[in-house]
């Protein structure tokens, strides 16, 4: 894995982002907008992901690391995105795929 796995991301399952995109289409406000379709309770590291992903298809691989903070160059390690846009118009997404769910 590119990294150290500490990376912060905030991550949505395909589905919780097609969900949010037919939700915003039937009834955002404006024809033509923009959204940060992000979750609510912030950010799930890279790890988390990798090692959910071994668990439920590999269980017995192992999961190396490059090292460093970045993913690759010009990745950004941590961020996250400002969602309130969203919730005005009543679109909350329930995230599924977070650490402790």
């Amino acid at each position: 894995m590119l990294g150290d796995g500490a990376q912060e991301k905030p991550y949505l399952h395909v589905s919780e982002l097609v969900d949010a995109m037919l939700f915003l289409f039937e009834r955002g406000r404006d024809r033509l907008n923009y959204y940060n379709i992000a979750p609510e309770i912030g950010a799930t590291t890279v790890r988390f992901i990798a090692e959910a992903v071994v668990r439920a298809a590999a269980p017995k691989a192992a999961i190396r690391y490059t090292g460093g903070s970045r993913g690759w160059i010009g990745d950004v390690p941590k961020f996250s995105l400002f969602h309130g846009e969203i919730e005005i118009i009543g679109l909350v997404p329930e995230v599924k795929f977070q650490p402790g769910r």
